[in-house]
């Protein structure tokens, strides 16, 4: 999983990139009277696909934010049966996101809807999305068998 997960980051890397050449070629563009029609539909799908890329890295290096008031306070075994449960809610919960996104995409595929500006046809970009939830999925449920099996409590 790490592996796939820094490929992910990688490639989560290369659409900020894209999208702050895409905003700087604009900007320059508008100063010189002609911007880059679509610029801003393309950076929105570029964050949308970097934000998703960049989640199952921020998981495996528990970069995401927590709250620690009562957690603190837990055991080793009460931190180990919290994480376990969490880790279990999450799993389903990314699951069934990766499914509604995937299943969304093949939705928005069928009817044939376009970006508004350049006619893109946006459901590739939800089928990775998709692809990025169900990454994010595989990552917990490793985590939710570690933490079953009593080889990790935090």
């Amino acid at each position: 999983m790490k592996k796939i997960n820094n490929i992910l980051a990688y490639i989560s890397d290369i659409f900020l990139v894209g999208m702050m050449l895409l905003t700087v070629a604009d900007v320059i563009g508008n100063f010189f009277g002609h911007p880059i029609l679509g610029a801003e539909e393309v950076v929105g799908f570029l964050a949308s696909l970097m934000i998703a890329f960049a989640l199952p890295i921020s998981h495996q290096d528990k970069a995401h934010i927590g709250v620690d008031i009562v957690y603190t306070k837990f055991s080793k075994k009460g931190k180990r049966i919290n994480n376990t449960i969490m880790s279990f809610f999450m799993c389903i919960f990314f699951f069934i996101t990766a499914t509604v996104c995937f299943n969304y995409a093949g939705y928005i595929k069928r009817v044939g809807t376009v970006s508004p500006t350049l006619g893109i046809p946006f459901y590739y970009i939800i089928y990775l999305i998709s692809f990025s939830f169900f990454i994010l999925a595989l990552n917990v449920l490793f985590d939710f068998i570690s933490f079953l099996r009593g080889k990790r409590y935090e």
